[in-house]
């Protein structure tokens, strides 16, 4: 009975990783060598760890040429809701949500350039679900609770946003934090690995040109809510 359930926690994982790539909303195409990449594993563990899944009923799959087709089942969808909820009690409705304000002032520019770039702008379509405005609201924390509640900020979940390269020159990894802004526009704040501005400032993403939308100019203060 122990070695099952260890067999389960670990298998979980899997599964979670698979609803990642999207096995959640459509049966999509998978190989041992990619899931062995993402999860840091053998090719021999991952097709254990598959076979224990489809017994559990947790995905329905069928091997193809090259790779094998996967769907997460009914049955696997309510396990990960299920410890999402159990995450939510813990987490979401146990502690405040995190607030911090900053004010609006004209940064380097640079935020339009790289936001445009293919190999950002693909993976904030997909783990988004909108294609960002070519530009960053840039924000100055007003004060150190502003600068405590950016710290806070690692304990809630985010977003991970992949490094890249095209041949030429390497693109860092980013972290996205679902925000809403003023409590009208949804957007994230966006951590770079690599930034030019200090802790003190962040950069927010939203579908639409914020300046506008929320009618704002230098120097005025903006609320950004994370939950």
């Amino acid at each position: 009975m122990k070695y099952a359930k260890k067999i389960k926690i670990s298998e979980f994982f899997m599964l979670l990783e698979i609803a990642k790539l999207g096995a959640l909303e459509k049966t999509i195409k998978l190989t041992s060598v990619r899931i062995s990449e993402i999860l840091r594993v053998s090719q021999q563990t991952c097709a254990r760890k598959l076979r224990n899944m489809e017994l559990f009923g947790w995905i329905s799959r069928e091997i193809v040429p090259k790779g094998q087709l996967i769907r997460i089942t009914k049955e696997g969808r309510e396990i990960l809701q299920k410890v999402y909820s159990n995450l939510s009690i813990l987490f979401v409705n146990r502690f405040p949500p995190i607030v911090l304000e900053g004010e609006v002032f004209t940064g380097l520019g640079e935020g339009s350039y790289y936001i445009q770039q293919e190999g950002y702008l693909k993976q904030f379509k997909e783990k988004l679900g909108f294609t960002p405005y070519p530009g960053t609201l840039n924000l100055r924390l007003r004060s150190k609770a502003d600068m405590n509640a950016r710290k806070d900020l690692l304990t809630v979940p985010y977003v991970p946003i992949e490094g890249w390269t095209n041949g030429q020159r390497t693109y860092g990894s980013v972290r996205l934090y679902r925000t809403m802004i003023n409590n009208k526009v949804r957007g994230a704040l966006l951590d770079a690995e690599r930034s030019h501005y200090g802790e003190d400032v962040v950069e927010i993403i939203a579908p639409e040109f914020l300046r506008k939308a929320l009618r704002l100019k230098e120097g005025d203060v903006v609320q950004l809510l994370f939950i």
